[in-house]
């Protein structure tokens, strides 16, 4: 079997952000089991990938689905576009996050 390539892995990872970050605001209830999803798309997009590759890739999925998930679930009283920059600051933490889960499932191809 062979491996997804480079830049079709970036577009799932930007799809699969948008649509799991979308998705997470429109949730009944947001408990610790509901990043399941999130960590396991991470992984599988490092999965039969080189590690450079799941390394770029897991930063946008996680870059991606943090921003969505705070810019869609916003609901306070200032106007989104003022909290951009907080948003931005998430995230880069959720890119971090998704280039060590993406990374692990690079680590995980025999």
């Amino acid at each position: 079997m062979g491996s997804i390539g480079t830049m079709p892995r970036f577009v799932i990872a930007v799809v699969l952000g948008l649509l799991l970050g979308w998705a997470a605001t429109h949730a009944l209830s947001l408990q610790w089991w509901t990043l399941a999803p999130w960590g396991l798309a991470a992984v599988a997009l490092g999965y039969r990938t080189t590690r450079a590759t799941a390394i770029g890739a897991g930063a946008v999925y996680g870059f991606v689905l943090c921003f969505t998930f705070t810019l869609v679930g916003y609901a306070g009283a200032a106007p989104a576009i003022t909290r951009v920059p907080f948003f931005t600051v998430l995230g880069l933490v959720g890119a971090v996050c998704g280039l060590l889960l993406a990374l692990l499932g690079a680590v995980l191809m025999p």
